[in-house]
Order: C-alpha cells, then structure tokens, then sequence
C-alpha cells in the first residue's frame, strides 16, 4: 500500500492539475486586464496597484501549473 506521501506526490504532480492552473491563471489575467482598464479609464489610479498585485499572482499561478506539467510529464 502506498504511503501518504506518495499518493500527495501523485495527486500534486498530475497532468490535469497543471493544466487546471494555466487556465485559472489565464482566467485571472484576463480579469485584471478588464478591471484594469475600466479602473484606468475611470481615473481611480488609486486602485491599480492591487490590480498589479492579482496579475503578477496570476503569473506565479501559470507558472505553478507548468511546473506540475514539468514534473508530471519527466515521472511518467
């Protein structure tokens, strides 16, 4: 029976799971970019560093699931 730790290990380095976190990535981004051109357009520049802070978020998301992709494809 295999330990706790490799079913984790499994279930973390999965191909779908990658690919699930690239697309909510992509759908964060798109988000922001929305957000940030309405806040823009309305002259709330206040608002838009938090608005960078979810991009630069949904960068390291994107990146998570390529390297769960990396990982999943070199195990097998």
């Amino acid at each position: 029976m295999p330990s706790f730790g490799d079913m984790l290990s499994r279930a973390l380095c999965s191909v779908q799971l990658g690919y699930v976190l690239i697309v909510v990535a992509g759908l964060m981004f798109s988000t922001c970019v929305s957000a940030w051109r309405e806040l823009a357009g309305r002259g709330r520049r206040q608002q838009l560093p938090g608005v960078a802070a979810a991009m630069v978020g949904a960068v390291l998301v994107a990146a998570l699931g390529g390297y769960i992709l990396q990982r999943a494809r070199q195990s097998g």
